[in-house]
């Protein structure tokens, strides 16, 4: 990689970035201001994160149905506070979440169990986060046996990084470390043998299966027009398909039975 540029981090802490000029991606140099940096896991000056979920929700919605084996699970990898996995669940999809650093309020229950296996994994607002996609993805993959990721990040294009005022940077939380050009997204899912599919400029799929035409057609940005048309489409079909209910019913019988379990065992015992 190459020298690119200097900034300051959460306002003291100077760091120097470089870019790979074949792929073009831009990374800072060791970057010690991290442990600081997730002082708090969600950054203060994030406030769009609830409407970012939902928005993700309608995205996805159209290319789960294309893509998904309806009823099969899909697990949200670095999921926060759950916000994503409950969405997708109130729409009909069976989605869990984790997050090793986030504690999981709007999903819980929904976790995964150890050696479960699911078909699709999601990583929203991870990708900038990680120092290393390609392990991060072959890992996932493997160990969930899944078919295909689909993740989130915005792609920067040209053959110089962007300009220091790329909001994308966030030098002010210090937590975005990894700023990815388009080839670099090719590059990653042609070291993994992957079949790549851009469906807006910041949502990626890396798959195992190959993208059919018709798969491009519906959901890629080149025919918006036929894109909407399907979009709305699968929003009339998946009308009633929710989950919301029997969550909301299973979640009662399990406080009733830990209640009565607390009960039994509070009694003393009988002669």
């Amino acid at each position: 990689m190459k020298e690119a540029f200097t900034a300051e981090i959460l306002g003291k802490h100077a760091a120097t970035y470089f870019q790979c000029p074949e792929c073009g991606l831009v990374q800072p140099k060791d970057p010690t201001w991290l442990a600081e940096a997730y002082e708090s896991v969600i950054a203060a000056s994030d406030v769009g994160l609830v409407g970012r979920n939902i928005y993700n929700m309608r995205r996805l919605e159209s290319v789960l149905h294309r893509l998904h084996t309806e009823g099969a699970a899909m697990l949200d990898l670095g999921g926060g506070y759950g916000l994503l996995c409950r969405c997708l669940r109130d729409i009909g999809f069976h989605c869990n979440t984790t997050d090793i650093y986030c504690e999981n309020i709007f999903a819980k229950g929904f976790e995964p169990e150890p050696g479960e296996e699911y078909e699709t994994l999601f990583a929203f607002e991870v990708f900038e986060h990680i120092e290393d996609a390609l392990t991060f993805t072959r890992s996932a993959l493997e160990k969930y046996n899944a078919k295909r990721l689909i993740f989130s990040t915005l792609t920067h294009a040209g053959s110089e990084p962007p300009t220091k005022d790329w909001t994308y940077y966030a030098f002010e939380t210090g937590q975005h470390i990894s700023l990815y050009h388009d080839r670099a997204i090719s590059a990653l899912a042609e070291r993994l043998g992957l079949h790549r599919l851009t469906v807006y400029s910041d949502l990626h799929i890396l798959s195992k299966e190959p993208f059919t035409r018709l798969d491009r057609l519906l959901l890629t940005p080149g025919m918006l027009r036929l894109r909407k048309l399907y979009g709305m489409y699968v929003s009339r079909i998946r009308k009633g398909v929710s989950l919301t209910q029997d969550d909301y019913g299973n979640a009662k019988r399990a406080l009733h039975e830990r209640a009565t379990d607390q009960k039994d065992r509070g009694k003393e015992p009988t002669t």
